[in-house]
C-alpha cells in the first residue's frame, strides 16, 4: 500500500499526524459550566402589623422549577399559593418556601414573620434641636404599645433646610427653621422643630445660659462625615417605604409614656433661632428604673 514511499518518510508522516492530533486535543478550549444563580427569598425576617399583608418572592427560579409556600402557624401569619402573607394575630410564624424541579426538592427557604399590634401613639424625644449647617442628627421616637412593630414615617416640611431619612436621620442643608414630622398609620403624629445655624451662631449658642443644652446637638454627633444612604435629596419630598425600615428598627426607641397626651401635635409657624429655642429643663430622677426620669420645666 505504501509501495514507492521511503520508510523514513512514512514514519515521519505518522509522527506528524500524532503531533497534530495531540495539539488538537490540548488546544480545544474547555468551557466551565456557569453555576446557577442562588435561590433566595426577598426577605429572611419581616415584621407585620395585624391585618397587613406582604408579598414574598423567590428570586432566580429556573423555568422548570416551581415553588410552594407553607406557614407553621397560620393562626398568626398565613400564606397563599402565590406567597402573599397575611398577618392574622399577634405572634410569630415561620414561612417555608419549597422549590422543586419536577418531583425533586431543590431547596427550602425560610422567612420568620413577627406579627404585632399597630401603634396608637408616637412621641419624639426632643421637641427642638439646633443643628449646625451640613451636620446630621438622629431622631428617636417613643411608641405605644411596647410590642408594636409599626414603623414611624418621617417627613420634613422643608427639605431645602433639613431633610430626613426613613430611619429619622436629619441632614441640615441650609440655614433656617423647619419641622420634622413623625407619623403613624392612625393619623397621630409628633413634631420636632429643627433650627439650622452657621458655625459662628452655634458657638454663640453654646455660651448662652438661656439655651437648653439638650437642644444643641453635640459636635461629636453633629458629624458631617457620617453617611446615610437613605437621606432624601434636598429638592424632593421624603416618601417612607415601610420595607426600608426593616434593617433600621434598632434606631427606634420604644419605652413607656406616663400620662401621655395622645392628641395630635400642633405645628406653628417657624420663628427665628433666637426665639424658638426650648425652655431650659432640669432632669429629676426617682431612681426607680431606666426611662422613669421626668423632665421638669425650670421656672
Amino acid at each position: 500500500m505504501c509501495k514507492g514511499y521511503p520508510k523514513n518518510y512514512i514514519r515521519m508522516l505518522g509522527l506528524v499526524l500524532v503531533l497534530v492530533l495531540t495539539l488538537g486535543v490540548f488546544a480545544t478550549p474547555v468551557y466551565a459550566q456557569a453555576a446557577a444563580p442562588e435561590l433566595k427569598l426577598n426577605v429572611k425576617t419581616k415584621a407585620l402589623v395585624t391585618e397587613k399583608t406582604y408579598q414574598l418572592k423567590v428570586y432566580n427560579l429556573a423555568d422548570n422549577q416551581t415553588v410552594t409556600f407553607k406557614s407553621d402557624h397560620p393562626e398568626f401569619a398565613s400564606v397563599d399559593e402565590n406567597g402573599l402573607v397575611s398577618a392574622n394575630a399577634v405572634g410569630t410564624a415561620l414561612i417555608t418556601a419549597t422549590v422543586k424541579s419536577a418531583t425533586k426538592t431543590v431547596k427550602q427557604l425560610e422567612c420568620e414573620i413577627t406579627v404585632g399590634p399597630p401603634a396608637i401613639s408616637v412621641k419624639l424625644t426632643q421637641p427642638t434641636i439646633i443643628l449646625m449647617d451640613g451636620r446630621k442628627a438622629l431622631l428617636k421616637t417613643i411608641l405605644q404599645p411596647l410590642n408594636t412593630v409599626e414603623n414611624v414615617k418621617f417627613s420634613s416640611l422643608d427639605n431645602l433646610i433639613a431633610s430626613v431619612s426613613s430611619a429619622g436621620r436629619i441632614t441640615a442643608r441650609s440655614i433656617g427653621t423647619t419641622y420634622i414630622v413623625a407619623a403613624i398609620d392612625n393619623g397621630k403624629y409628633d413634631t420636632c422643630q429643627v433650627i439650622v445655624v452657621d458655625e459662628e451662631s452655634y458657638q454663640a449658642l453654646l455660651d448662652n445660659p438661656d439655651i437648653d443644652p439638650l437642644t444643641l446637638i453635640p459636635l461629636e454627633t453633629n458629624d458631617p462625615e457620617s453617611s446615610d444612604s437613605e437621606t432624601a435629596p434636598a429638592d424632593t419630598p421624603v416618601v417612607t417605604d415601610s420595607d426600608a425600615s426593616d434593617s433600621e428598627t434598632e434606631e427606634v426607641t420604644t419605652a413607656p409614656i406616663e400620662n401621655e397626651d395622645t392628641t395630635e401635635a400642633e405645628i406653628t409657624e417657624p420663628v427665628s433661632p433666637t426665639e424658638s429655642v426650648a425652655p431650659k429643663t432640669e432632669v429629676v430622677s426617682d431612681n426607680t428604673e431606666a426611662g422613669s426620669d421626668v423632665n421638669k420645666t425650670a421656672k
